[in-house]
């Protein structure tokens, strides 16, 4: 186990706190009537933060990100790329640079590398799954600290085809002993907090409230991280390996249309 210090980028998501949003989850609404559409509404319910789908082709248009900032609210862009492959490095530094520009601090690479779906046919199954997917990623967010953003750990799938919380584990053990400390001083986790079919404070306290929790495998009476509270079972697991827990940064969660909640019944009717 080691000790981390926080980067200043890290210490600024954690004094920022604040309730935060993701936006539509396609890159279709930033023109200005969209700005003009939503600014007043996020204002009103007080966002700290909004997460922008991005890609790495083209980037969220300057006036959009511009406004935001202005306003107050911190842009995150995510750019999920085509699954989990090689971004071109040259063309991300690029990108980078622009958005660092612009004032954004948080750009977060690759979306759920645990799940089956984000590979490409046939390779999910291949031997070495976090060391391939860190050879991916690990060039990539060095180009982004290189302009001056924050270092994001993917957000993974809750539960997933490869268990979030034991592809989380191996991912931060396999840095270390690659030697990555620097990056590890710096890194922020990226997260979701997806309620599923669960009230609101499922699974609160972790693994440490409860040890029976098991991969795939959840005791009748037991809770998991499979809830909204997510974000508290992986604190725990970087501040097993790390020392300290990471900082956060949810990028979207809550509950979905249609959803019941399986103490009460009810129909949950939050919506992302």
């Amino acid at each position: 186990m080691q000790s981390i210090n926080t980067s200043p980028l890290a210490a600024r998501a954690v004094r920022k706190g604040g309730y935060g949003f993701h936006y539509f989850p396609d890159e279709q609404h930033y023109r200005i009537a969209d700005l003009e559409r939503w600014l007043p509404e996020l204002q009103a319910l007080g966002a700290a933060w909004l997460t922008l789908r991005a890609s790495a082709e083209r980037a969220v248009p300057e006036a959009f990100i511009n406004a935001l900032v202005q306003a107050g609210i911190e842009p995150i862009i995510h750019i999920p790329h085509s699954g989990v492959e090689p971004f071109d490095l040259e063309d991300l530094a690029s990108l980078a640079a622009a958005y660092r520009n612009w004032g954004v601090n948080y750009v977060v690479l690759y979306d759920q590398p645990n799940q089956r779906e984000q590979w490409p046919a046939g390779q999910f199954d291949q031997l070495h799954l976090i060391e391939r997917f860190l050879t991916c990623w690990l060039p990539a967010v060095k180009v982004l600290r290189a302009c001056g953003l924050a270092a994001v750990f993917p957000p993974l799938r809750q539960g997933g085809t490869f268990w979030d919380l034991s592809f989380l584990r191996t991912s931060i053990e396999t840095l270390t002993a690659w030697g990555e400390t620097d990056l590890m001083h710096d890194m922020i986790l990226g997260a979701y907090a997806f309620a599923g079919p669960h009230p609101a404070d499922w699974g609160r306290g972790g693994q440490t409230a409860w040890p029976a929790a098991q991969p795939y495998c959840t005791p009748p009476g037991s809770e998991d991280q499979l809830g909204f509270r997510a974000f508290e079972w992986y604190a725990e697991v970087t501040a097993e390996c790390l020392g300290q827990p990471l900082p956060t940064l949810v990028l979207a969660g809550g509950a979905r249309f249609g959803e019941l909640d399986t103490k009460t019944g009810q129909l949950l009717d939050i919506a992302w």
